[in-house]
């Protein structure tokens, strides 16, 4: 029987029939999942508001699955429950604590990352918009973790994000990006604030992710112009080689694919 690993999609859509499930996912970790023969079950939190503890326990237990992704998500808010957040943060938060009570192995992004954080007691309020690559460099424990194995001391990551930690006091710092810390550990959680679920073809036409993204998605578009405007900077949408830098990013995410089929 083929192991799966379980991906909670946090990735929501807001329409004018309400909340819905959005493509990103599709074009994104179920890709690289077909592509490196790995399998994900898709457990969408838009179906799954104030998910109750014991529920959790119930889903997850029953799926045995050797380890748990949250991604990313432009609709969710982990620093406030208003506006909608709340009842899917709390879900979320549910699905880390059983993880930790599990010691199932948990990888975040980007939201994912922050909600682990956000579990684990680090502050978080730090508004820091980024759209784009950005130099980020492991630190001397992010050098020798195995989440990092192949991947250089320095390295271009792709990110997406207005809200970011810059310290944290309950885990270890995998990784910074200037003042932004980039990657997090604690026990058999990993977070990542950059995103090693972007490649470098979405569409089956060699598109890159951030490429595709921006050309394609409002909110994408919206942020990128926004740091543009307050940072009187032009990020880098894909750098030169994106190719092989995507292929460099993506390490991190398959090395935790790997750990979790091996336990």
């Amino acid at each position: 029987m083929t192991q799966k690993l379980l991906l909670v999609d946090c990735e929501i859509k807001e329409t004018k029939r309400g909340l819905q499930r959005s493509c990103y996912a599709e074009l994104t970790l179920m890709k690289l999942a077909r592509k490196h023969g790995f399998h994900l079950d898709r457990f969408l939190l838009v179906d799954h508001p104030d998910m109750r503890k014991e529920r959790v326990e119930k889903v997850f237990s029953e799926g045995n699955y050797p380890g748990i992704i949250i991604n990313g998500s432009s609709f969710l808010n982990p620093l406030y429950d208003e506006l909608g957040s709340g009842r899917f943060n709390s879900t979320v938060l549910r699905i880390i604590e059983h993880a930790f009570e599990s010691s199932i192995p948990l990888l975040g992004i980007c939201y994912g990352h922050l909600m682990i954080a956000r579990f684990l007691g680090e502050r978080l309020p730090v508004r820091l918009l980024r759209v784009g690559f950005v130099e980020t460099e492991l630190t001397e424990k992010g050098q020798q973790h195995w989440v990092f194995a192949g991947v250089p001391a320095r390295v271009l990551t792709p990110q997406f994000h207005a809200v970011a930690i810059r310290e944290a006091k309950y885990s270890e710092v995998l990784a910074k990006s200037g003042i932004i810390t980039q990657a997090i550990a604690c026990n058999n959680a990993i977070g990542l604030q950059f995103h090693p679920d972007f490649h470098g073809d979405v569409d089956g036409k060699g598109t890159g992710a951030a490429k595709y993204f921006y050309e394609t998605d409002f909110e994408f578009r919206k942020y990128h112009d926004l740091y543009r405007k307050f940072s009187r900077k032009t990020p880098v949408i894909e750098p030169d080689g994106a190719s092989n830098i995507y292929a460099t990013n993506n390490l991190p995410l398959l090395n935790f694919v790997s750990h979790c089929l091996r336990r």
